[in-house]
């Protein structure tokens, strides 16, 4: 039984190892996801300057605003509604991935309790294997030591009679 333990023991240490690598990669997938979020957010942010000042230019030969067509408007706001697309799909990506790992880190910590309790367990066993050695050597020493008083008290007594 104690090898079925020390084998489901080595199973969960390899199990905990691969749900900790597991989670590195979610962590990192996290940080490149916050990292193309922030990305997107400043091209967002860039574009509709962009737009804004282009709209307060005036062209070089005239001296009144340039007004942007109603084509390149719409342009702007299909492309504008694309990134704001590509954004609220990144941050449910990355939303979805904090779950993914509040969830491993959930099973990590059920996993590292098992090994835990495994590990003691195996530890109460070889104290209680350990505890019958002694129990057993002790023994017999005891009756190594009631032989020899045994065989003294015989030869006490063969001396006596010779004697």
């Amino acid at each position: 039984m104690s090898k079925a333990i020390e084998l489901l023991k080595d199973r969960i240490s390899l199990e905990v190892s691969e749900m900790e690598s597991h989670m590195a990669l979610i962590q990192s997938s996290i940080e490149k996801g916050q990292h193309s979020i922030h990305m997107l957010t400043d091209y967002v942010r860039q574009y509709s300057e962009k737009l804004a000042f282009m709209g307060q230019c005036t062209a070089v030969d005239e001296l009144t605003p340039h007004t942007i067509s109603g084509t390149e408007l719409k342009a702007h706001n299909q492309f504008a509604g694309k990134l704001m697309s590509a954004l609220a799909a990144q941050v449910r990506q990355n939303e979805t991935n904090k779950a993914y790992l509040r969830q491993a880190a959930e099973n990590l910590k059920h996993l590292k309790l098992k090994q835990k309790t495994l590990e003691q367990l195996l530890a109460r066993r070889e104290a209680v294997l350990e505890e019958k050695q002694l129990r057993r050597e002790q023994k017999e020493l005891d009756e190594l030591a009631n032989g020899r008083y045994a065989r003294t008290l015989l030869l006490k007594s063969a001396e006596g009679r010779l004697a």
